[in-house]
């Protein structure tokens, strides 16, 4: 059917000719739309690994390898901590090895084909689809890069509508009815300047030809930014997205387990989580289809492994000490805390007391030996006139 459809002649010459770089760039973005989340990330330690040994994350498998006919497979050191291979499939032999594979930008690839984007408040630690969390030093180039590929993808979205749309396949000036979810009014004021402000470009969606729109998207491959990714455990991502002063609540122990029990219940029999029932309990500030603000703790996390009856090493928030303990011990740990800083200030404040009056007496004592001295000068002074 392929060949019947498509003439062969006129693909091998138009796959030979050269291509410009802005080409080049469309290709990998049209690649990386159709195959995401078919993603695979370097692993930190290809560093110390030999070649051949080069291991590769992705969300199915969490070691897999470049194959032997692949482009990068002699040097997959080009493929470093801010990129991302795209692969057609996973081949499963006495390994498994990744196949078919292109090199794009990390951060512009989860951002622009993601579905669901969740950050903290300040905007350092983004969570794609519940399950890859990226980390990006500057909070500016965050805000920067969330504006710059969710305009872009609403104006590729409404483009491929419009296309769609039409009964003869060409497109139409005329735009279709496409409306995009936005925040409550009250809530924009919350946000970050730069997302207050797609917003309202999102509000006022600008129209874009085919050429801008084409420079645009081929201008914004080109954005190499600087990150690093961890894949969290289950627990881990449940727990952040669920943590009660996320979602407004007070941070007793009574609501950290009724948080802990709705994570649970998230966590179907295949190990797999209910995005659906857990997209409606997040916390945060919707901004638009697919992106949340401070929908993540934007603290120190201690309870990664909740579900675990095993005890780890957690710090705790309020008395700043080191604690080996199961989650469950924290808690009430956390109950019984609470009194232990008013002890603590308590005894700063005797401390302090006990200190001043201990300085107001070394005060005296050194003023009656001073003069002490004095007297014992002047009768010194008073023998030798005699004499």
């Amino acid at each position: 059917d392929f060949e019947l459809s498509h003439d062969l002649q006129e693909m091998s010459e138009a796959s030979m000719r050269d291509l410009r770089r802005e080409q080049v760039n469309l290709i990998k973005l049209s690649l990386s739309t159709s195959f995401y989340p078919m993603i695979g990330l370097p692993d930190p330690e290809n560093v110390r690994r030999r070649t051949e040994e080069a291991v590769f994350i992705t969300k199915g498998a969490p070691q897999t390898f470049l194959h032997p006919t692949s482009a990068y497979s002699s040097c997959p050191s080009v493929v470093g901590a801010s990129d991302v291979l795209i692969y057609s499939q996973l081949l499963e032999t006495s390994k498994m090895w990744l196949m078919n594979t292109t090199k794009c930008p990390l951060l512009v690839i989860v951002l622009f084909c993601s579905n669901s984007i969740d950050c903290n408040a300040s905007c350092t630690r983004l969570l794609i689809d519940n399950w890859l969390e990226v980390e990006v030093a500057k909070r500016d180039i965050t805000l920067k890069m969330l504006y710059l590929t969710q305009i872009l993808r609403h104006c590729l979205a409404d483009r491929l509508s419009s296309l769609l749309s039409s009964p003869s396949g060409r497109f139409r000036e005329e735009q279709p009815d496409t409306t995009h979810e936005l925040p409550d009014p009250a809530a924009v004021d919350l946000l970050p300047a730069k997302l207050q402000q797609l917003v309202k470009d999102l509000q006022d969606m600008k129209t874009l030809d085919d050429q801008q729109l084409r420079q645009q998207l081929a201008a914004m491959m080109e954005q190499t930014v600087a990150c690093c990714f961890r894949v969290p455990s289950r627990s881990k991502v449940l727990w952040e997205l669920l943590y009660p002063s996320v979602r407004g609540l007070p941070q007793t122990s009574m609501t950290m387990k009724r948080c802990m029990q709705e994570a649970r219940s998230m966590v179907g029999q295949d190990g797999e989580i209910d995005a659906r029932s857990l997209q409606s309990r997040k916390g945060g500030i919707k901004v638009c289809s697919g992106l949340r603000f401070a929908s993540l703790y934007d603290g120190e996390m201690v309870a990664g492994g909740f579900d675990s009856p095993l005890q780890h090493k957690i710090s705790c928030t309020r008395c700043r000490e080191s604690l080996l303990m199961s989650f469950e011990e924290y808690l009430q740990h956390v109950e019984d805390c609470k009194p232990r800083e008013k002890e603590k200030r308590e005894i700063l404040e005797d401390k302090k007391e006990d200190g001043s009056e201990a300085k107001k007496s070394d005060e005296n004592h050194v003023s009656r030996v001073l003069y002490r001295d004095v007297k014992k000068e002047d009768k010194a002074e008073e023998h030798t006139d005699k004499w």
